[in-house]
């Protein structure tokens, strides 16, 4: 699975532009006092502005070049402080073959730039820039029924739970290496964090496997 784009709503569209545009680099496609468009490797993010009196806050990441995790932790560095990992600022995934860096953004949003084994990227320029991010990784979809949700996208859209994720009842991973929707119930602290998941409204368009179109995932 790919993650082509995702759109999410934010409190503070301006704050959200400095932030990757500015201070990160990203490549900013369309900019307006009440939507955000940036290139993140092949893919597309999306913010616009949230219905008044909400400020929407997910989890999301972006992958880069195994070998450069601790080069995009220093760029991620230079923004925002990294979040913590058990005394560490990379968390290690021996399951996942991967390891990772986190930072929040300015609307709270939990950003991870992620290093998987298994993707042969191309390596990363050095110093590390905005333009060595190769796609959006995961997006983490709040959902009240997981199960029943894994089932649904399954059914639909044919996507495998990620082989290397068994799922339960309050966690499942769905996709592949290349893309990963992340599914919770309310409530569950996202890593790693305390910041517990709450369902808000976003838009994910994806293309389930080669040779395939692209569909679009509206939640909730």
């Amino acid at each position: 699975m790919l993650l082509r784009s995702l759109t999410l709503p934010t409190a503070d569209v301006a704050a959200l532009a400095n932030f990757y545009g500015s201070q990160l680099g990203l490549v900013v496609i369309a900019h307006s006092a009440t939507a955000l468009t940036l290139r993140v490797g092949a893919s597309q993010l999306s913010f616009v502005i949230a219905e008044a009196g909400t400020a929407p806050t997910f989890h999301f990441a972006f992958d880069v070049p195994a070998d450069a995790v601790d080069a995009a932790a220093d760029w991620l560095a230079r923004a925002a402080p990294l979040l913590p990992v058990d005394g560490a600022y990379i968390a290690e995934f021996p399951n996942w073959l991967a390891r990772s860096a986190y930072v929040r953004d300015p609307a709270g949003n939990i950003i991870e730039c992620i290093g998987r084994r298994a993707l042969a990227w191309p390596p990363a320029e050095v110093p590390f820039s905005a333009r060595d991010l190769r796609g959006l990784s995961e997006i983490g979809l709040v959902v009240t029924d997981v199960p029943e949700f894994v089932a649904y996208v399954q059914r639909t859209y044919g996507l495998p739970v990620f082989a290397r994720q068994p799922p339960t009842d309050r966690f499942a991973v769905l996709g592949g290496d290349e893309g990963l929707l992340i599914v919770v119930p309310p409530g569950r602290p996202w890593f790693p964090t305390d910041t517990l998941s709450t369902s808000f409204p976003l838009l994910v368009e994806l293309v389930p496997a080669l040779g395939h179109a692209p569909v679009k995932l509206r939640l909730p």
